[in-house]
């Protein structure tokens, strides 16, 4: 799955991506750290408290990095996989969606 331009072009699920992140590091943390992303031509970071945590770029084989904070990692992973599911939810029923109609 290419999360780059999918997050990149839908700000929505950009914004819950953060929200799940955010989410996530809050159960670690104890508290409700500011997590917040930037969008640049060639990649999207995301931020904790103004410490870079993670980039996701366009390339296939090097999508994520993560940064200056490893305790976080696991994290990181579990919000990419619950977008991911979330992603790959939608377009199933855009599929099956798709298929009624042109049964109809």
């Amino acid at each position: 799955m290419d999360l780059y331009n999918i997050l990149n072009n839908n700000l929505d699920l950009l914004d819950e991506f953060c929200e799940i992140l955010e989410s996530s590091i809050t159960k670690k943390v104890g508290y409700k750290p500011l997590v917040h992303y930037t969008r640049t031509e060639s990649c999207l970071y995301f931020f904790f408290e103004n410490s870079s945590i993670l980039q996701i770029m366009p390339d296939k084989e090097y999508q994520y990095t993560f940064a200056n904070v490893p305790q976080f990692q696991s994290e990181i992973n579990d919000t990419i996989k619950s977008i991911s599911k979330k992603v790959n939810r939608n377009i199933k029923i855009d599929i099956i969606l798709s298929e009624k109609k042109e049964s109809d």
